[in-house]
């Protein structure tokens, strides 16, 4: 297998398992109504608001510095249920854990701190810790490749932050009861543009989409069954869905569910948490490093490693899963 075809597998299995696990939460909260023991949440639009006093609504968000969810329970067409851990700290710090039974150890580890970010995934053909620098990553070849924001983390359990300074159009009408915000954001590809709907009276975060300068939906991210905070003012969303590269070939639907989110703390230490992780025989692989030289390869080659995933050689033949009930998972 060849560098690029490891990257192109790394990125697909990496936006499956990283972007599910993106929001994490532990389980399912009532649906319906509010319930009693809930706050009810504050209206703060009265009228049809401005859009400074959109942003002003919007970067609310900016009160929460910490998040903190355990026991997070995640899933996607395909793939098992997943347990998850996730934590982060603005603005780049960030963890995240999952595997398929508590008992079972991690099979996933991403994280992101103020120089670097990195993934580990216990069953990649090519073990490794793989890294790179977000000022080498921005606007690299790995980065067209694998275009991850770890901003997208953040911002689908409605931490969003629309900049004062980007170029805003609206608030626009978008629907019964939506309002909708247009940003052009200038990136080293070029122009992207960025829809936000928020709801019209508590000014939630409903959706958010993303295109890249080409035009390309890149991530739409849906949020719902928001709860009220009171103790800091802010509403979460406890109900996600990601629709990664929508319409694509490569298009990926992910849910979640989220029971409670721990606000300004996170446990363990943060100084643990930020710190790119060794494990054994897994060696550190810088992947700006990574070649990107094209396979030679025929299509039907290429067909068969993709319908036959990332298991190992000796796995290919005759496959058995890992775990009870984990056949689609592996």
């Amino acid at each position: 297998m060849t560098s690029r075809d490891t990257m192109k597998q790394t990125q697909k299995i990496l936006l499956i398992l990283v972007l599910v696990a993106s929001t994490s939460g532990a389980t399912c909260l009532p649906r319906g109504p509010w319930q009693k023991k809930y706050p009810t949440p504050p209206v703060v639009f009265e009228q049809f608001p401005t859009l400074q006093e959109v942003l002003v609504v919007v970067n609310n968000s900016q009160r929460v510095k910490q998040l903190d969810a355990q026991g997070a329970r995640v899933s996607a067409p395909g793939t098992p249920r997943l347990r998850a851990s996730m934590a982060l700290e603005r603005p780049r710090q960030f963890r995240l854990r999952a595997g398929v039974f508590d008992f079972s150890g991690p099979e996933l580890d991403l994280g992101s701190n103020d120089e670097l970010f990195w993934f580990w995934i216990k069953q990649h053909p090519q073990p490794a810790v793989y890294y790179a620098r977000h000022d080498e990553f921005d606007g690299s070849q790995a980065q067209q490749m694998m275009p991850i924001d770890f901003r997208w983390f953040s911002d689908a359990l409605g931490l969003v932050e629309l900049d004062p300074d980007d170029v805003h159009e609206g608030p626009l009408r978008a629907g019964n009861g939506k309002l909708e915000i247009r940003t052009h954001v200038h990136t080293l590809q070029g122009e992207m543009l960025r829809v936000t709907v928020i709801d019209d009276r508590y000014g939630w975060v409903l959706e958010q989409h993303v295109r890249d300068p080409g035009g390309q939906l890149m991530v739409s991210i849906h949020c719902s069954r928001y709860r009220f905070y009171p103790a800091h003012g802010v509403s979460l969303p406890h109900q996600v869905e990601i629709h990664l590269l929508p319409g694509h070939a490569n298009q990926m639907k992910l849910e979640l569910d989220v029971a409670a989110y721990q606000i300004n703390r996170v446990s363990p230490s943060p100084k643990e948490l930020w710190e790119m992780p060794v494990y054994e025989g897994y060696p550190a692989v810088d992947i700006i490093t990574l070649p990107a030289a094209e396979s030679s390869r025929s299509e039907q080659q290429r067909r068969e490693e993709q319908r036959v995933g990332y298991l190992p050689e000796s796995s290919r033949s005759a496959f058995r899963p890992r775990f009870r009930g984990d056949t689609a998972w592996r």
